[in-house]
Formats: structure tokens, sequence, C-alpha cells
């Protein structure tokens, strides 16, 4: 990968969630000139400090200047801090959002002020500041053919990102979007809840015996934002190519095994409210837009390209369609990447 990072100014908000730290320390390899940190979690934001510098009396603001790190404590949905927050910065990584399902049904309104307002906001301090030359959203499966308001709002704020490509004015910004499925081992996620259930002796809880999800590590989440980031032109959906498809049943019986927690009862509490039994990652729509570059699929919004020779890869798209890891390979793939 070219080191486009190299004397860059990155703003980084929802700087001190998981795929966001992870951002972060990944960017600390490329010589960037300043990495902007945002996040409304205060203790978010100094046990990430304290993390980089290993060392909990480390001097703050000494560190700060070591690193070439700032901490920014903000919130997305006030526009006068955003704009604050994106001054004299040549690209923005907005990973900020509300990601749970059932927190966000049950808020729905916080939900949207967050996702599609706040996104709206980080926009409109980008095309304020004419130095930001790219801008890149974190998204979701959860948008394609949405039934959630996370898959509502996220989609929402994919089309608000992408259509700014065309009134942007004289501006030289570009706007894009990264779209994943779960990211596998986060904070909140499916596996270190198995996990924590298994370890406690209580049941296994899942929603749907079914029920299929696309994975994505933590690691190949941050290399597509980054390779994106490098490729962008302006409207692009950027999907790794890395995702594998996993039927949640499979895992829960997996962990039960590596555990040797052969008593664990698995229980099937039911789908939530708006909640599909499988996910695409793209819908039939797309795919008139979709090319290719090595590890990376690429919905082109603007252009329709030659699609016959891809147009049977429909299936990999789909999480019960696509080819589903199996018991055994659910394990080795989670020891491959550290997760057991």
């Amino acid at each position: 990968m070219s080191n486009i990072f190299k004397n860059k100014k990155i703003l980084v908000t929802g700087g001190t969630g998981s795929i966001g730290s992870a951002i972060v320390y990944e960017l600390l390899k490329y010589d960037c000139k300043t990495i902007r940190v945002l996040s409304n979690d205060e203790n978010g934001l100094h046990n990430l400090a304290i993390s980089i510098n290993s060392n909990v009396n480390f001097n703050f603001m000494k560190s700060m200047k070591k690193n070439s790190i700032r901490y920014v404590y903000g919130d997305i949905t006030d526009l006068n801090r955003m704009i604050t927050a994106v001054e004299d910065i040549d690209y923005v990584i907005h990973a900020a959002a509300m990601k749970h399902v059932p927190i966000c049904e049950y808020n729905p309104f916080e939900a949207t002020k967050v996702n599609v307002v706040g996104t709206e906001n980080i926009i409109r301090a980008s095309l304020y500041h004419t130095k930001v030359k790219k801008f890149i959203l974190i998204s979701t499966d959860k948008v394609v053919d949405a039934t959630t308001v996370l898959g509502s709002t996220k989609l929402l704020a994919e089309k608000n990102v992408l259509n700014t490509n065309l009134n942007k004015g004289l501006r030289k910004l570009s706007l894009s979007v990264v779209r994943f499925g779960n990211v596998v081992g986060t904070r909140g996620s499916v596996l270190p809840k198995f996990i924590s259930q298994i370890e406690q002796n209580q049941s296994i809880t899942i929603t749907d015996k079914l029920s299929t999800r696309f994975f994505v590590t933590v690691g190949e989440a941050v290399n597509c934002v980054l390779k994106s980031m490098e490729i962008m032109k302006g409207g692009e959906v950027f999907i790794p190519k890395t995702l594998n498809s996993i039927k949640i049943y499979d895992l829960a019986i997996s962990l039960k095994s590596y555990f040797k927690n052969y008593a664990a009862k698995i229980k099937i509490i039911g789908l939530r409210e708006g909640e599909k039994r499988h996910e695409k990652i793209i819908n039939q729509t797309e795919l008139e837009k979709l090319k290719t570059y090595k590890k990376i699929f690429i919905l082109d919004t603007f252009n329709k390209h030659n699609y016959k020779k891809i147009n049977k890869m429909m299936s990999f798209f789909e999480s019960d369609k696509a080819k589903l890891l199996s018991s055994r390979n659910i394990i080795s793939y989670l020891k491959k990447n550290n997760l057991l």
C-alpha cells in the first residue's frame, strides 16, 4: 500500500470504538503529521491514550506531541464542534455511529440524530474547510434492503455521503463509503457474548436456528478502509472480499465443543423486531455497478459496468447462499485471527 497518509492530518470520528481505535493504531505506522481522535467517550479517550503510551503515569500533553496525536472530546451531533474538529484536516474517516439494532429500535430519534444528522454535520464541516480532500464513511450490511432503524439511518448516511459528490461545487473533496458485515470479536458482538455465556454456564442465546451473518475481522476491516482511501475517486462503496459467512447456530455449537462445555444449552429466543434471518452485502440493483479491485469489491455509484461475468456471483453477497464456514473451519478461522 502506498503511503498516502504521510505528512497528512487525519480525523477519525468514533476513534475510541473497536474499529476506530484499530484504525488509529494502524495510522500510527504511517508517519502522519497529526491523527485527531474524536470521541464523546471521555474514558475511552483516556484509555486509548494510556494504551498507546503503555504507561499510566505518562505526561498527557507531551505524549500527544510525541505521537502526533490529539484526543478530541466532542459529539458529532454538535455542528459547531465538528467545524472545529475538521479544521486543517486532510482526510476524514467517519466511524462514529449508533450501531446496536435493539438500542436504535428503542431510540429511533437519537439514532437518526447520530447516524444521519451527525454524518451530515461531518460532511458540512468538511465542505466548510476546503482543505479536506478525502472523506470515507464506515457503513454496514444492514443498509441493504433495510428493515431496522439502524439499517435505515445508515442507508441515509450512505446516500448523503455519496450524493454530496454531486453538489460539492468546485471543492476537490471526494466522498466514499466502506460497507462491512459483522466485525467479529468486537465489543458487543456475538462472539464475546457466546464465550461469556459458556464460561458462566448460562444458556447460549441465539435469535434463530437458521440465521446466518457475514463476518470480517478487525484487521481486514481496517485494511479495507485504508486501501479504499488510497484508491477512492469519490462515489464508491467499497466491500472487502474477505467476508466469511457463518451460521450462528454452528458458531454456538463450535464454541461449546471448543470450550468442552457440552452441557451448555442453546436457547432460541426469536428474531428481534425488524431483524433479518439472513443478510445481504449488496442487492440485485447494485450489482450493475459492481467492479473488482484485488481484495475489494467496488460499487461505482455513478457508473454502470459490464457485469455479465460476475452476475453469477450474487450468491456471494447473500449470507445464506454464500459458502458457509463449517464448524471445524469456524474454530480455525477464530484461532487464525487470535480470537480464541
